[in-house]
């Protein structure tokens, strides 16, 4: 069983399923508005709702960019908790992040082991969604080489970040789904990587 983070969580659906894994990618201010949450305090304390409800031998897998989950993470048992980031100090963590038009290229480090991933997804945000993914395959017995190559497979679906062919050579990155300032200024921020041109 696992679960990421997503909104809408309580204790009554967690009552019912207690998760193997469970993961929180980030704590971020997509959410705030009218009739969703006031604070990224709340934010967190609803996904960390999902924490709090793993079973017995459960484990937790926490963004140490994210100073909310690197907090959070600091207060865990170690043998319950496993971190990534690009932070040098978690179990896994990426360098070398590149991107293109073509997609986004990192190296995946885990103890003195390296691996170069190569995923179709673009913006460099997108680490924090692709290494979990590949720590989950690694927890249910996957080698890291072959989770890592299995991300390759991995594209967003419509709306995501995805790019769309428009007339005269120009290009479209499409961010529409769900958008909200803090989604449009990574889109910014990937444009500005890409050095896009019209």
């Amino acid at each position: 069983r696992l679960a990421s983070s997503s909104l809408g969580f309580s204790y009554f659906l967690t009552s019912i399923v207690k998760p193997d894994i469970a993961i929180i990618t980030n704590v971020f201010h997509t959410h705030l508005d009218n009739g969703q949450f006031r604070d990224l305090e709340d934010i967190f304390a609803e996904k960390s709702k999902l924490i709090k409800a793993l079973g017995a031998g459960g484990k937790a897998v926490l963004n140490l960019d994210n100073p909310f989950t690197a907090n959070f993470a600091r207060g865990r048992n170690k043998k319950d908790t496993i971190t990534y980031g690009k932070d040098s100090k978690a179990d896994f963590w990426a360098s070398r992040v590149n991107q293109s038009l073509g997609g986004m290229i990192f190296v995946l480090n885990h103890g003195d082991e390296k691996y170069e991933v190569k995923t179709k997804v673009i913006g460099g945000f997108q680490v924090s969604v692709i290494m979990p993914a590949i720590i989950c395959g690694v927890m249910v017995g996957m080698p890291i080489a072959d989770a890592a190559k299995a991300a390759e497979r991995y594209s967003c679906p419509p709306g995501r970040m995805t790019i769309i062919p428009a007339i005269e050579g120009a290009t479209i990155l499409d961010s529409s789904y769900n958008s909200s300032p803090a989604a449009l200024k990574e889109a910014l921020m990937v444009l500005k990587d890409l050095g896009a041109g019209r």
